[in-house]
């Protein structure tokens, strides 16, 4: 996701943890985020 605003990438993975919160977390770990 580079060269997203860092907004649109932690609403994206709010969307993510949504549907599935494990896929959620493990994107948010990928990317380094907290």
């Amino acid at each position: 996701m580079q060269g997203v605003p860092e907004e649109i990438v932690r609403k994206q993975i709010e969307h993510f943890a949504k549907a599935d919160p494990a896929y959620g977390e493990g994107v948010k770990r990928a990317l380094d985020l907290k």
